[in-house]
């Protein structure tokens, strides 16, 4: 075994502390070694390389890039340990949130043998055989359910339905956890006095949902053209005191009626809407008259909206994007005629500078970084 490459790495994620230059992130060396991968020696054929060095590297955070080979050098609690960072780490950058005691339930669960086995079917399977539990309806779920109730139908196997998943499967109260009592119920839903056995449609499903957020973005809408009309554009143009004020006041309503969680609505359906239609042709796509509605209220918010609008809109359209031509975007249709195309990015960032300016810079530097604002 031998070293056959190292890279020189950069890791710039906001959990790692910030470098000596003041640049949030650290670098880093990747080394891959040619070998058996299963011997679990590869990691101490790298410590014998680095013997020379040995003083100038931080051993506490240098680990091998493997739950085996790190429980094959420094025990199964090392290997328990890393899983579990790493199980964490990825859920954190899902944006789910799972409570600590259950991610240290998995890797309990998984390393209880002494060996630390994988979260997949094998390692079920692994986990199963050293612990002398057999679960076909358990196995079943991982893998072909055929197979293996044939399998265990050959060999006599009972299943005692002892863990959670095979006592939920039959309706019994699971052996951990809440072990809340449930009963399975068919519900017959008619409509118009048909069954309803038709597909329902997703994106009528999305907006049905949403009628809340719609009231609220058109309440301060609508307080928006009462302030309006109080005043004429010249009066506002000539006592910018009083514009200044009207804004603040707008802003103000705004933050009392729309919630962070309300623009991530616009901003989930804003990305359906513009999948929904897309297209291969070059002609662009009118919206109905549910997606107008939505994309009119994520337009509000734009930096420039009374650019875009003009004397009033027309229509909203899907197309390609006149400079960046394997881009989709949205056109407003003016009632001129005339059109030009917005981005919805920018609208959720004007919306988000108002209620949450944090949430605002950390979205636009995100968004920045993956050259898509």
């Amino acid at each position: 075994m031998e070293i056959k490459k190292v890279d020189i790495l950069w890791n710039n994620q906001s959990k790692v502390s910030r470098s000596n230059n003041g640049s949030p992130g650290e670098l880093y060396l990747k080394v891959t070694i040619s070998g058996d991968s299963r011997s679990g020696r590869l990691w101490g054929v790298l410590i014998n390389h680095c013997f020379r060095i040995m003083d100038i590297i931080d051993w506490t955070r240098s680990h091998p890039d493997s739950i085996h080979h790190t429980c094959s050098a420094y025990g199964i609690d090392a290997g328990r340990e890393y899983f579990l960072y790493s199980l964490a780490s990825a859920i954190s950058d899902t944006g789910k949130a799972v409570l600590p005691k259950h991610l240290l339930l998995v890797a309990n669960s998984l390393s209880a043998s002494g060996e630390f086995v994988g979260l997949n079917a094998k390692g079920m399977a692994l986990q199963r055989q050293h612990a002398c539990v057999s679960s076909p309806f358990v196995e079943s779920c991982f893998s072909n359910p055929g197979r293996c109730f044939i399998k265990a139908a050959k060999s006599g196997v009972v299943d005692h339905l002892q863990g959670s998943l095979d006592a939920l499967a039959w309706g019994k109260r699971p052996s951990m956890g809440s072990t809340g009592q449930f009963d399975i119920i068919l519900l017959e839903v008619k409509l118009m006095g048909q069954e309803l056995v038709m597909p329902i449609d997703v994106y009528t499903l999305l907006e049905a949902s949403s009628d809340k957020l719609n009231e609220n973005i058109n309440a301060h809408v609508a307080a928006q053209n009462n302030l309006s009309d109080k005043c004429s554009s010249e009066f506002k143009h000539k006592n910018g005191g009083y514009a200044l004020k009207w804004s603040k006041t707008l802003e103000s309503l705004i933050r009392n009626s729309v919630t962070v969680n309300d623009i991530w609505k616009l901003l989930f359906r804003s990305k359906c809407i513009l999948k929904k239609y897309s297209t291969n042709s070059t002609d662009q796509q009118q919206l109905g008259k549910r997606d107008k509605s939505t994309m009119l209220m994520v337009l509000y918010f734009h930096p420039k909206r009374n650019e875009k609008i003009g004397i009033g809109p027309q229509c909203i359209k899907v197309g390609w994007h006149p400079k960046y031509k394997d881009t989709r975007c949205f056109f407003i249709v003016r009632n001129d005629g005339t059109s030009e195309d917005f981005s919805y990015r920018k609208c959720i960032i004007g919306a988000l500078e108002i209620v949450h300016p944090q949430k605002a810079k950390i979205r636009k530097k995100k968004w920045l970084q993956n050259a898509v604002f």
